[in-house]
């Protein structure tokens, strides 16, 4: 067993640690600015780890790392001020792995990776402006990606690729934020945007996948979502807007039994859903308001789209 417990105060201060037995602690806290922290919790046959490093102050490092055979695992950063960033690694063989970040300032950055994991979940809470999150999870069984952002001109970004089981979620509070999800040859994997405000964007892309589902869901003003899926099966996408001036994509190519739909509340808003390829795909358009235009194109075999438009003044286009 080996633990360790640091608490510095300092500018500059470098911490490093190895944990090579079982039920291994690490515990940092800094206090100041340009300090950088690293703890490593490696092979062989780690068990149930924990690290927790929180930093306090400006320009700081954070970097966690658990690798081959960890069992029972736990990571932790908490970061305030600004300009901070933080990177966990976990890795290979790893179960019931969590991994957690939480930034308080302007110009974070937040980073998480997982590979071989069981049971893995990412966890990113960033509050302020101008932040930046990336998560990955490669494949992973059962595994949960979450990423909040409050504030302004945030950006969210998460991969899950080989990996079964396996969804994310993306939740964005502000304006001009924008968040890209990809999933990639999974199975039963799912994504969900959430974003409240304005000039925000969204992107989901799901490649190559069985009964994958993708939705976003967007509320204000001058908002934008692009959905794209390729030669997946059984999949849906759903984008939802309720506001003023918004646009939804939908692009399904070369899937089977998909279904593709866009509903939208408000007025100017502009819809368009394109089946490329597709077998026995839906394509369903339901707009409530004023001003609202929709376009759908499907090319393929067994199509069906249905359209509805309450309100004066829309207009639209069906091409099979």
């Amino acid at each position: 067993m080996k633990k360790l417990i640091s608490l510095a105060a300092a500018v500059s201060v470098v911490i490093s640690l190895d944990a090579f037995a079982g039920n291994n602690t690490a515990i940092l806290i800094q206090v100041g600015s340009n300090n950088t922290a690293n703890a490593d919790q490696a092979d062989p046959t780690t068990h149930n780890n924990l690290i927790t490093q929180t930093q306090i102050g400006v320009s700081n490092d954070s970097d966690v790392s658990q690798t081959t055979g960890t069992s029972s695992s736990a990571v932790n950063h908490t970061q305030v001020g600004g300009l901070n960033s933080s990177e966990s690694l976990q890795q290979d063989n790893t179960f019931l792995s969590l991994s957690s970040i939480s930034q308080q300032g302007q110009g974070n950055t937040g980073f998480s990776l997982q590979t071989d994991t069981t049971l893995g979940s990412i966890f990113i809470n960033q509050l302020g402006s101008t932040n930046f999150s990336t998560n990955g999870q490669f494949e992973s069984l059962d595994t949960r990606s979450f990423t909040n952002q409050v504030g302004l001109m945030n950006a969210a970004q998460t991969v899950q690729n080989l990996s079964a089981g396996s969804s994310h979620v993306i939740n964005q509070f502000g304006s001009m934020n924008m968040s890209v999800s990809f999933q990639l040859e999974d199975s039963a994997g799912s994504t969900f945007t959430n974003q409240v405000g304005s000039d925000n964007f969204s992107s989901i892309f799901q490649g190559d996948g069985v009964r994958v589902r993708a939705l976003s869901n967007q509320i204000g003003l001058g908002n934008d979502v692009t959905i794209g899926q390729t030669q997946t099966s059984l999949s849906s996408a759903v984008a939802n807007q309720l506001g003023v001036m918004n646009g939804a994509e939908v692009l399904q190519q070369s899937t089977t039994a998909s279904t593709a739909v866009i509903n939208q509340t408000g007025f100017v808003n502009f819809a368009e859903i394109s089946q490329i390829g597709a077998t026995l795909s839906t394509a369903i358009t339901s707009q409530i308001g004023s001003n609202n235009s929709y376009l759908t194109s499907q090319t393929g075999v067994g199509q069906t789209a249905i359209v509805v438009q309450i309100g004066s003044g829309n207009m639209g286009s069906t091409m099979q």
